[in-house]
């Protein structure tokens, strides 16, 4: 014969399993915290697409930091002037075939996932 304790013991299992398996497929979704410059900068182009629909299509990476630096409300958490130095070596690398070495693709990933986490951006 089941106990109440025995029920309570499998609804807390079965919560804990939930729960594990939800926060799984969650961080499967979630960008890469490790990843190329050129996949950080596709991360960020599909993040500024459903932020910014009315962007123009063919805008260049200027245009779009101009744009995001007048956003409402502010981004505040990413180091622009980083931001700009670290897309003016892609750029050099995409146009001009240039290595950009060792840059460093954490603060575009960190604007792309600030840009998929915010639901009204005004400009």
């Amino acid at each position: 014969m089941t106990t109440v304790i025995e029920y309570v013991l499998l609804s807390a299992n079965l919560i804990a399993y939930a729960t594990a398996v939800i926060a799984l497929l969650r961080r499967n979704r979630r960008s890469p915290n490790n990843s190329t410059l050129e996949q950080a900068y596709g991360i960020l182009d599909d993040a500024l697409a459903k932020s910014f629909p009315d962007m123009k299509e063919g805008y260049t990476w200027k245009e779009a930091i101009i744009k995001l630096k007048s956003a409402k409300p502010r981004i505040t958490q990413i180091d622009w002037t980083d931001l700009e130095n670290t897309t003016r070596r892609y750029e050099s690398f995409r146009y001009g075939g240039v290595d950009y070495g060792d840059a460093d693709a954490s603060t575009v990933l960190r604007l792309a996932q600030t840009l998929q986490r915010r639901k009204n951006i005004d400009i």
